[in-house]
């Protein structure tokens, strides 16, 4: 496999994170059911939960350092309901 760097690459303007959820509907895909992924949805809901709750306060941090270089940050979050 070859890297080959791109200058039109969509990461030389913008952070992407990538919320798989639920879990194995996206890119957490494995053929070993015992890969340790967790299937139930109180545990992916909590574990959701914990991130989007983490990451809350980075991000506000981030904005507040004009970390995005005098560009108006964009945040699109797409959450649904989650009842811990």
């Amino acid at each position: 496999m070859l890297a080959v760097y791109s200058t039109r690459s969509s990461l030389q303007v913008a952070n992407i994170i990538f919320v798989d959820s639920p879990v194995g509907t996206g890119f957490s895909f494995s053929r070993d059911p015992e890969a340790g992924y967790e299937l139930g949805d109180i545990s992916s809901s909590s574990h959701l939960y914990n991130f989007l709750t983490k990451i809350d306060p980075i991000l506000a941090h981030l904005i507040s350092q004009d970390i995005h270089a005098g560009k108006q940050p964009l945040f699109n979050l797409k959450v649904c309901a989650i009842n811990p």
